[in-house]
């Protein structure tokens, strides 16, 4: 079972991630990235497992750390653990497909940490659910969703998504694929009005992992960032029931007290909780989740005008 956090960006991913580890029945991956370009390589057949070792080995973050290694240390995970199973995997299986050597790594953490799930937040993810059904099996998500404005207001802030910008590509998986990005320059000037432009084309992101769960038909919960910051004890027990968590009462209110005390926790930061403020984006979703066309691949297109659409493809694309 393939456990996920998605989230369009901005909405609270990292931090529920942190608070996931906390838990005593989870260990929580952040950020790995390397799935889409596995399977865009090897799809669903067998694969030599030196040559999936090699892309895994390959991926990393803009600053040269391994994206599995970075995770290790706060999962209690040495590398001599990990060099020491990578070894016994290419001993032991020549041939492995995608589906096959995710499954064996979930095996591998839980054994070095106790946990009984694996969750992967990796918020661009949920570009890619559709493919991920069709190959990896059975799949759970979270899905995160935050009012569109300060979401990109906070974006254009993030260093990653200025890099992206700079260097012409559209999702992390790009980033993960050019070794050559230029990460001196990242400011970035909007003109007058763009900011509310971006804007829009960020709401129309925020559907498309909802829409994504749908075709493939998973197993998906959509929360709010908002709903975090106004109700999180009821939050966290949401997180605890999807996941099929053994319940910790502990647990739910230390991450509650995280996410009210701002000195401890990023995701309070810009604006309170407000019913009027997020009435718009409640209806977008809920407009969204209604809308049943089976014909359609624009799900948006019945709220956003085809150039909009298109724009919001060529620009934004679909992973933050």
């Amino acid at each position: 079972m393939l456990n996920l956090i998605v989230t369009a960006g901005r909405a609270g991913s990292s931090f529920l991630a942190t608070q996931l580890n906390q838990h005593p029945s989870v260990a929580c991956l952040n950020e790995t990235h390397y799935l889409p370009l596995l399977l865009d390589a090897f799809g669903g057949e067998p694969t030599k497992t030196d040559d999936i070792m090699k892309i895994v080995a390959g991926t990393h973050f803009h600053d040269g750390r391994n994206i599995l290694e970075a995770n290790f240390p706060s999962l209690g995970i040495s590398l001599e653990a990990w060099n020491g199973w990578k070894y016994e995997l290419g001993k032991n299986f020549d041939l492995l497909t995608v589906a096959q050597f995710q499954a064996k790594l979930e095996t591998f953490i839980r054994a070095k940490t106790g946990a009984k799930i694996v969750v992967d937040k990796t918020p661009c993810y949920g570009a890619h659910l559709e493919v991920f059904a069709k190959h990896l099996g059975g799949i759970r998500v979270v899905i995160l969703s935050r009012d569109a404005l300060p979401s990109i207001r906070s974006m254009l802030k993030h260093p990653g998504f200025l890099l992206k910008i700079r260097n012409g590509v559209n999702t992390w998986t790009d980033i993960m694929r050019h070794h050559d990005i230029n990460a001196e320059d990242m400011s970035l000037v909007l003109r007058p009005g763009e900011e509310e432009e971006m804007a829009k084309l960020w709401a129309w992101r925020t559907t498309q992992p909802i829409w994504q769960a749908k075709q493939a038909d998973l197993k998906y919960m959509n929360l709010l960032y908002e709903q975090m910051q106004s109700h999180p004890m009821e939050f966290f027990e949401e997180i605890e029931s999807f996941f099929e968590l053994e319940p910790s009462r502990d647990w739910v209110t230390q991450s509650a007290k995280q996410v009210i005390s701002p000195s401890t926790s990023a995701v309070n930061v810009e604006i309170p909780y407000s019913k009027h403020k997020f009435r718009w984006l409640r209806a977008l979703i809920g407009r969204f989740e209604g809308h049943q066309s089976a014909d359609s691949r624009d799900p948006m297109s019945h709220l956003l005008t085809i150039p909009e659409v298109s724009k919001a493809r060529s620009l934004m694309g679909y992973c933050p």
